[in-house]
């Protein structure tokens, strides 16, 4: 009687599978929360009424300090030649910071500039007819209350165009991350 006869029990070789699992709390404590709270203070740039420095800076700083959280969790994991879960995630970010740069710069353009030319104007115009002897008339001050009503309107209307960005962009980032995040986490 020899081994081979009855194989049952009598291997050459053993194989195993292990397998590691992170929890997924540390993931989300990682990768997932700094950039949600990176893009929302992004979006609270909105509320920063003209001050258009600001305006512009907080998402530029945004923008930096995604691309740095990138970089530095990168280097801590090993590479790959595809995009991964986390890529798109990141990339994901960046373009919702992006899109509230780029908002902001036209609404800073289009509103603030138009307000500063209305009033660039309105200022010249005052200074020719001081020198003027027909300043009293009527129609003169008819066109500064015009004016004035032209720019307070153009003040209110920013602040609601600003409202809306905050809320389309807010509403539309909140829906794209859970579903993002709820797909990442389920795969």
């Amino acid at each position: 009687m020899t081994p081979y006869d009855n194989p049952v029990g009598n291997f050459s070789t053993l194989s195993a599978m292990l397998s590691f699992k992170r929890s997924k709390n540390s993931l989300s404590i990682m990768y997932i929360a700094p950039p949600i709270i990176i893009v929302v203070v992004s979006m609270t740039s909105f509320l920063l009424g003209e001050n258009t420095g600001s305006r512009i800076t907080v998402p530029t700083g945004a923008l930096t300090q995604l691309v740095m959280q990138w970089a530095a969790i990168y280097s801590k994991l090993p590479s790959v030649p595809v995009l991964t879960y986390f890529d798109k995630w990141m990339l994901m970010n960046l373009i919702s910071v992006g899109t509230v740069l780029f908002v902001n710069a036209c609404i800073c353009h289009l509103v603030y500039s138009k307000g500063e030319e209305i009033s660039t104007k309105k200022s010249m115009e005052m200074k020719i007819m001081a020198n003027d002897d027909s300043s009293q008339h009527p129609m003169r001050q008819h066109e500064e209350n015009m004016c004035r009503r032209i720019l307070s309107s153009l003040k209110r209307n920013v602040w609601s165009v600003n409202f809306m960005a905050f809320f389309v962009l807010g509403v539309g980032y909140a829906i794209v991350a859970y579903w993002y995040v709820d797909t990442w986490k389920n795969s």
